[in-house]
C-alpha cells in the first residue's frame, strides 16, 4: 500500500519532487527544511541556543551541564523540533501517519552515522499503557524498529512504563519528578555491558531520557546513547 501511495522510483515523500530512492526519501529541500540544527552542547550533545534567539559559539555548554551533566553519553537528533520537523512529528505521533517513520528514521539513521554512533542494542522508551491501547502503536518503538533495521542492531524492549499523565501534561519540573519513578527494567532484562541506542521520538526537558539511562546502567549496561526524531534547543 505505501509503495501505491509513495512510488520507489526516487520521488520526495513530502513534495513529491526527485529525491535519492528509498533510503534517501527527501529531495534537497524538504531535507533542509527538516533537517534544520543549531550548535550543540559540548557535554551532552543536545542543541543550542542563546535567549536572543541567536545560535551560540561552538563549543559552549548548556546552562544545565554546568551544573549536572546528564547520565547518557550524548544525544543524536534529525533535527530541531521546530518549523517543517515539528509538523512532520506531530503528525506522525498524534494523527496516526506512521509512514513517516520512513522519513524520520531515515534522517535519525543518517544523523548517527555523522556522529559515529558505536552501539550494540537498540531500546525505545516505552509509552504510557492507555494512551498506546488508544493510539495502537508506539511513536519510539516504531522509529527504534526502523532505525535498528537502518543500522543493523537488534531491537531490545528492556524498559515497560507504568499508567500516568502524559509528559507533555506536566510542568517541567513536574517532569523530572515523575519520569524517576514512572519507568522500570522489565524482569529478566540482562545488559551485561552493552552499549544502548535509546530511541525517542521528542527530547524536551531530557527528563525522560535521564530516568531510562540510569535505569539501564543499573541493569549493566556500558553506555547509553540517545536518539530522537527531533530535539528543542537548550540555553547557554
Amino acid at each position: 500500500m505505501l509503495s501505491f501511495i509513495f512510488p520507489p522510483g526516487g520521488y520526495c515523500y513530502l513534495c513529491g519532487d526527485a529525491a535519492g530512492g528509498p533510503r534517501a526519501p527527501l529531495c534537497r529541500r524538504c531535507r533542509g527544511l527538516l533537517a534544520f540544527r543549531t550548535p550543540r552542547c559540548r557535554v551532552c550533545r543536545r542543541s543550542l541556543i542563546r535567549p536572543g534567539g541567536d545560535g551560540p559559539p561552538a563549543g559552549r555548554r548548556c546552562r544545565h551541564c554546568l551544573v549536572l551533566p546528564p547520565p547518557y553519553m550524548g544525544v543524536t537528533a534529525a533535527g530541531t523540533y521546530t518549523g517543517l520537523l515539528r509538523w512532520a512529528v506531530g503528525r506522525f505521533k498524534g494523527a496516526g501517519e506512521t509512514w513517516l517513520v520512513h522519513v524520520l528514521g531515515a534522517l535519525l539513521a543518517e544523523a548517527l552515522a555523522a556522529d559515529g554512533l558505536r552501539a550494540d542494542v537498540v531500546v525505545p522508551v516505552p509509552g504510557e499503557p492507555r494512551r498506546l491501547r488508544r493510539r495502537g502503536y508506539n511513536p519510539p518503538a516504531l522509529l527504534a524498529g526502523f532505525v535498528a533495521r537502518r543500522l543493523g542492531l537488534p531491537l531490545y524492549e528492556a524498559l515497560s512504563r507504568r499508567p500516568g499523565p502524559p509528559q507533555a501534561r506536566l510542568t517541567q519540573r513536574d517532569r523530572w519528578l515523575h519520569s524517576a519513578g514512572v519507568y522500570r527494567v522489565r524482569a529478566g532484562v540482562r545488559l551485561d555491558g552493552a552499549r544502548i541506542l535509546l530511541l525517542d521520538d521528542v527530547i524536551t526537558t531530557g527528563a525522560t531520557l535521564a530516568a531510562c539511562t540510569r535505569l539501564l546502567l543499573g541493569a549493566g549496561a556500558a553506555y547509553v546513547w540517545c536518539a530522537a526524531a527531533a530535539d528543542t534547543p537548550r540555553r547557554t
